[in-house]
């Protein structure tokens, strides 16, 4: 089974593996406040490209600070 990715597919378990190292990374985090990056990257680096690894860890990570952001928000006051 492939998982569709803009032109190209992926394994449904590569697209698993990816969810797990990023929910690991995101466990990580919550451990010790940060290392998210670190620890995802170097991960996905072993089940694909780094160059991808790195593009990838863009979203969850930006995803996080929109969320910290909008978060942050409501506790201030103009």
């Amino acid at each position: 089974m492939a998982v569709p990715l803009g032109g190209e597919s992926i394994s449904l378990s590569l697209a698993l593996a990816v969810a797990a190292i990023v929910a690991f990374g995101g466990f990580v985090t919550g451990l010790n406040g940060f290392g998210f990056a670190v620890i995802g990257t170097a991960l996905l680096a072993f089940v694909m490209d780094p160059q991808t690894a790195v593009a990838l860890m863009i979203l969850p990570i930006l995803a996080a600070n929109t969320s910290l952001i909008h978060k942050q928000g409501e506790y201030l006051t103009l």
